[in-house]
């Protein structure tokens, strides 16, 4: 029969709270991956968030230092849009400091539980001193697991471009072209400390 009124129920639910550490760095422009190593890594963040349920994402983007670009939510549109804004202009210092990426996420977690947490770090892995894997272990001792997703080739790499006097052209050190190469050796130590794993996109 039909009936009036309101009814509270308590439901449990359970959800993972996961920060994107996005290498939003001048290396990641390299075209080893197409269209390049950003895009790739932006398509890959998408594609986890089409399968996401109820967990919280957020989103910090990380090149000579860190920024907190999206705190967690459940507004992946929300996320996605500020995710298409995302390039290497996004950080106003170049580098590339994942250490900072890690610690900056470990930070920005909203809640005290120790359970349930992820950072997953997608980037080529070309770090400059800002001890990563220590940042990852310190993560861990505190119950998040860290994740690193390597995008670009291991192997033969590829040349950075850039723009010079208008016309397009790749990076130089010295003289000669720099040729950036993912580098996974990196990326599996900073996963092992961080109790989790490293993914060769």
């Amino acid at each position: 029969d039909p009936r009036w009124g309101t009814r509270y129920r308590e439901v449990e639910q359970q959800g993972i709270d996961t920060f994107f550490v996005l290498d939003v760095s001048r290396s990641m422009l390299a075209r080893d991956v197409r269209p390049n190593r950003l895009e790739q890594a932006k398509t890959a963040i998408a594609d986890v968030l089409d399968v996401m349920g109820s967990d919280r994402a957020g989103l910090i983007t990380v090149a000579g230092d860190a920024t907190l670009t999206v705190p967690l939510t459940l507004d992946y549109g929300s996320l996605r849009l500020s995710l298409d804004d995302v390039s290497h202009r996004s950080v106003n210092r170049g580098g590339t400091m994942i250490g900072d990426g890690i610690r900056l996420a470990q930070k920005s977690f909203t809640d005290d539980i120790q359970e349930y947490k992820s950072i997953i770090v997608l980037t080529d892995g070309e770090d400059m001193g800002s001890f990563p894997t220590e940042a990852a272990a310190d993560a861990a001792a505190s119950g998040i697991n860290v994740y690193t997703v390597g995008i670009g080739d291991p192997i033969t790499g590829a040349r950075i471009p850039t723009t010079r006097y208008g016309q397009p052209a790749f990076i130089e050190y010295e003289g000669k072209e720099v040729w950036s190469v993912m580098n996974p050796e990196e990326l599996t130590t900073i996963a092992n400390a961080g109790g989790g794993a490293f993914v060769p996109a």
